[in-house]
Formats: C-alpha cells, sequence, structure tokens
C-alpha cells in the first residue's frame, strides 16, 4: 500500500521506469517545456488567464508577502503541485495545485457541494436494477475553480 501511495500524483517516465513528480519532470529538459506549460495553465485558469491560451477564472489573485494583513499570517498554508497524464485529454498534462488544508483557516464553509455517499449509491443501485435503464456521466471543466468565497 505504501507503494501505491507514493505513485499517486506521479507521472511515468516509459524510458526508465522512474515514477516522476513535479519538481522531477520541471528538472528533466525533456518534460520541463511540457510541465511548465501545463502548470502555467493550471494557475491561469485559477487567476487571470494566460495570454490567448487560458480564460482565467479571477478566482485568486497574487499579493506581496508586505500586502498580506498581519492578522491574516496565519491563514498562509503551503501548496502542492500534483501531476496526471490523461491521453484522451485535449489537455493531456494536468497539473493541478492543491494547498494544504491541514492549516486552512477559512472562517467559513470553502467545500464545494457534493453528493453524498449514499446518494451516489442509491442512484447506483437503481440503474443497475432498472432494466433497460442507461446511465450517463459529465465531467465538469473546472468546476472547483469557480468556488466562491467571501475572502
Amino acid at each position: 500500500m505504501a507503494a501505491l501511495c507514493e505513485m499517486a500524483n506521479t507521472v511515468l517516465d516509459v524510458e526508465t521506469g522512474n515514477m516522476l513528480e513535479y519538481i522531477h519532470l520541471r528538472q528533466d529538459l525533456r518534460f520541463k517545456d511540457a510541465w511548465d506549460t501545463s502548470s502555467a495553465n493550471e494557475f491561469g485558469r485559477s487567476v487571470q488567464g494566460v495570454g490567448n491560451r487560458v480564460k482565467g477564472r479571477n478566482t485568486m489573485c497574487f499579493v506581496k508577502k508586505q500586502e498580506v494583513p498581519q492578522d491574516r499570517f496565519k491563514d498562509i498554508t503551503y501548496g502542492k503541485f500534483v501531476c496526471d497524464v490523461c491521453p484522451t485529454k485535449s489537455e493531456p498534462n494536468r497539473t493541478r495545485f492543491t494547498v494544504g488544508r491541514d492549516r486552512l483557516n477559512y472562517p467559513d464553509d470553502c467545500g464545494t457541494p457534493i453528493a453524498d455517499l449514499l446518494l451516489v449509491k442509491m442512484l447506483l443501485n437503481i440503474v443497475i436494477l432498472t432494466k433497460g435503464a442507461t446511465f450517463m456521466l459529465g465531467d465538469i471543466e473546472n468546476f472547483y475553480l469557480n468556488t466562491p468565497l467571501k475572502r
């Protein structure tokens, strides 16, 4: 199980057989440009975009350290890039930026409402038990990047 956890959010280098994390992908000249573009696109979707390549959602903005109010320093947390390759997507190299929830200090609900497990199980049971039923699943692009927050 530990080996599987170590491989999560890594990318397989087919030439060497190594599992590479974001930092390794950026250090290897074979992958650097592709993963720099992928991470820039991820940030671009969250902020004001990347030229004509990526439309921004204005979910966040960057501020200088001296612009952070003294009483909000406790709200600063760490971030981590996680990478995956999705060959069927229009942008196969997928980079996501996650923040350290264990240090996240936000006074309101910062979750995105989703269906709970019981609802999903009920829905799947209905589909399985209904003769001739069909089922469709949709993937909403950039869904979490549009979560409105008060601050």
